[in-house]
């Protein structure tokens, strides 16, 4: 038992000499692989085309957004990239497409990032992203006063329809509450009730007067729906105006290709290959060398 032991360790350490032996028998083939291997890793990344990435951080509360989107939506908007493309005096299909990310613990924080294959570019465009980001907020507090102010031409001017139709039909004196409970479209408190006996109307005037009422009521309920919003949009964007935190600077490395990490792993592969080349090249001489003897034995 003791010699079978010994046998098999002896076998073992025959058979590591014999790959050392091997490995050094081939080295130069070994290295010539390895070198080849790498060279061609970094030929092929300087024959890349280089990009260039830079990014910008800015601050947006998205409860100053009159359309109540997210702001990663409207950041990568054709409307934003059209804004971009005229300040740059460039086609928007020249222009990369970013990504906006929303930080996972800030929700006010967006981060701008562009890739480019020019790196002044890059940082060029994606900081004028971020410059519209400020105006697009501002945009959005400009649009949520202006619908304000066109909701409330909308009452007037049904106030105004209604006005006309009363008087027309000499019925101006009754007031809302009277007009409801003939119409049986709700009062509002903006007209007080008059206590005179109503006297009797058409069906055909009741139908009209009932219309105009509606639109009023509609365009009051638009009206207040339009302020509770404007006065948050504003509010908003005066409690946490939108800023840019960080301007990207001129990137100085590309991202890709990756030269230095190609060219390592180049190597690595190569030197693989090299030791795979030399086993399969030394298994094949003995498998030929047995062949021949093999033939040789069986002529005797």
């Amino acid at each position: 038992m003791m010699n079978e032991t010994n046998q098999t360790f002896y076998d073992d350490e025959i058979d590591l000499r014999e790959i050392v032996l091997t490995l050094l028998k081939g080295w130069k083939t070994i290295l010539l692989m390895t070198v080849l291997a790498g060279a061609a890793a970094f030929g092929y990344s300087k024959m890349q085309t280089p990009i260039y990435e830079a990014s910008a951080s800015v601050l947006i509360d998205q409860n100053a957004l009159a359309l109540k989107s997210s702001p990663v939506t409207l950041l990568g908007s054709e409307e934003v990239r059209q804004f971009i493309a005229d300040e740059l005096e460039v086609k928007t299909i020249s222009l990369p497409s970013p990504t906006i990310v929303n930080d996972k613990t800030d929700k006010t924080l967006f981060t701008i990032t562009v890739q480019s294959s020019n790196e002044r570019e890059a940082a060029k465009i994606v900081n004028a992203w971020a410059d519209a980001s400020l105006k697009l907020v501002n945009t959005q507090v400009q649009k949520a006063s202006v619908y304000l102010a066109l909701t409330l031409l909308d009452v007037e001017e049904a106030d105004r329809m209604l006005f006309n139709y009363l008087e027309q039909h000499k019925l101006s004196a009754w007031t809302w509450a009277d007009l409801s409970a003939l119409t049986g479209v709700s009062s509002s408190s903006n007209y007080p009730s008059n206590t005179q006996e109503l006297p009797a109307i058409s069906d055909k005037e009741r139908l009209a007067i009932a219309q105009l009422m509606r639109e009023r009521v509609a365009a009051e309920q638009a009206y207040t729906i339009a302020l509770k919003e404007s006065t948050s949009v504003v509010y908003a964007s005066e409690r946490m105006p939108p800023a840019v935190l960080n301007y990207a600077t001129t990137p100085t490395e590309s991202i890709s290709p990756k030269t230095l990490m190609n060219t390592a792993l180049g190597l690595v592969l190569g030197g693989m290959l090299g030791v795979f080349w030399i086993f399969v090249a030394g298994w094949w001489q003995n498998r030929a060398t047995e062949d021949k003897k093999d033939i040789n034995d069986g002529k005797r």
